[in-house]
């Protein structure tokens, strides 16, 4: 092809045709520079659709990764619901002046949980290492980010908190008035795996001395604020935005398919 548009100009040279090899030049320069708009347009939408199947492939992911964390969030909210129950019912029945039970042991074990809520950070460390841009919807992007900025900020403050207060309490008020922190059917837990299968009891030393314990009912009676406002709250709160950043994802995917 080359060497037939040389041939033509030749001629026209030869025939001393100026005014046409002129027109002719231009011609074969619009030409040669329509091919390169042709070939950009063509790099272009094949860089295009590379960055789509990066993106749907990441945002499969991390719908797979938001579905682990809302089936891990709504298991916290249950085990942390049973814990404010079990504060409750304590609270109440010491008031009440009741006599023991030995089903109370469960109920102080309860109030004890900790499940060690989490949030999965896999996909957000990927995002950042291949850059955020690669998400074209910006109001997803900017969900993402929210998501994965409460899990790095409130979400994991109010549950180190949370482990604080347990774990303190049981230096400083469960060693001297409970047989044990955290006695349990293990052997049941260790062979079936399911959570639920673990029962944590306490029992304590004295309980007629307990109700009467001034510390203990401070203690007992202020974990039920800071139950609501460290772990049930912020279970809450983790599964209400993942639930919110999950219908998103879902959206840009069904978007992206019919496109």
């Amino acid at each position: 092809m080359i060497k037939f548009f040389r041939k033509i100009r030749q001629n026209l040279l030869i025939e001393n045709k100026t005014r046409k090899y002129f027109k002719y030049a231009i011609g074969e320069i619009i030409l040669v520079v329509i091919g390169i708009l042709i070939a950009l347009q063509i790099n272009n939408w094949n860089e295009n659709n590379k960055q789509k199947t990066k993106e749907k492939a990441i945002l499969e992911n991390l719908r797979t990764s938001l579905e682990n964390d809302i089936s891990t969030h709504h298991f916290h909210i249950q085990v942390y619901e049973e814990a404010k129950s079990s504060i409750q019912f304590l609270i109440e029945f010491i008031e009440k002046d009741y006599q023991y039970q030995d089903s109370l042991k469960y109920h102080f074990g309860r109030t004890t949980h900790l499940w060690n809520p989490s949030i999965r950070l896999e996909i957000f460390e990927n995002l950042k290492s291949i850059g955020f841009d690669i998400v074209s919807n910006k109001d997803l992007k900017q969900e993402i980010l929210r998501y994965y900025s409460y899990a790095n900020t409130d979400f994991v403050t109010s549950k180190n908190r949370y482990d604080d207060i347990i774990t303190n309490a049981n230096s400083n008020i469960f060693n001297t008035r409970f047989k044990a922190f955290w006695n349990g059917n293990y052997d049941l837990f260790r062979k079936t795996g399911i959570p639920n299968d673990l029962e944590i009891e306490m029992i304590p030393n004295d309980f007629e001395s307990l109700k009467k314990d001034d510390e203990y009912l401070f203690f007992l009676r202020s974990l039920k604020n800071q139950h609501y406002w460290f772990a049930e709250r912020n279970n809450l709160n983790a599964k209400k935005i993942a639930e919110n950043l999950l219908l998103m994802v879902n959206q840009e995917l069904e978007k992206n398919k019919n496109d």
